[in-house]
């Protein structure tokens, strides 16, 4: 993909929260998207589309919608989350998306992980926990390890894709 996307971050107003900048590498021109339905989300590439995962609504209430910008517009694509969250941590790794923690009801910060199935469109709740609540924090894969890190405490967690991958079926 010849895009990359800068979405939102903590700013002192709503507005400049919900802005989606995009940097064309081939022509190397900013341009900005229609601000976004949700402030402090999580942003992900589905199908070649930039997905938000989570954040709040302009009243400050964690949502479950993930949103997708189409090309002309932004769209619910894909079914509510189980938990509505914002600051959630999100990784796409072949046909599923993994949401981990993010904050909740009450600003709290949670450990549940949850994934999007894109093949089906439908939402997969799993056992599977943090080994604390978390909220602001990044996945990445690596090799055969999924890794978590949170600003806070340079806290990783590292698991095996393969073992993790099998504890979903």
């Amino acid at each position: 993909n010849e895009r990359v996307f800068v979405c939102g971050g903590e700013c002192e107003n709503a507005a400049s929260e919900r802005i989606v900048q995009v940097y064309n590498v081939l022509t190397k021109k900013w341009s900005t998207l229609p601000p976004s339905p949700y402030s402090c989300s999580e942003a992900t590439i589905i199908k070649d589309q930039l997905t938000l995962i989570g954040g709040w609504d302009t009243h400050r209430t964690p949502t479950s919608k993930p949103v997708t910008w189409t090309g002309e517009e932004w769209l619910e694509l894909y079914p509510p989350m189980h938990t509505a969250r914002f600051w959630p941590g999100v990784l796409a790794i072949g046909d599923l998306v993994i949401v981990s923690g993010g904050a909740g009801a009450g600003d709290r910060p949670v450990d549940t992980i949850e994934f999007l199935d894109i093949k089906t469109k439908k939402w997969i709740q799993s056992n599977l926990k943090l080994l604390r609540p978390l909220s602001s924090h990044h996945m990445a894969l690596c090799g055969e390890y999924i890794y978590i890190y949170y600003w806070g405490s340079a806290f990783f967690w590292r698991m095996n894709k393969k073992n993790f991958m099998a504890s979903l079926t």
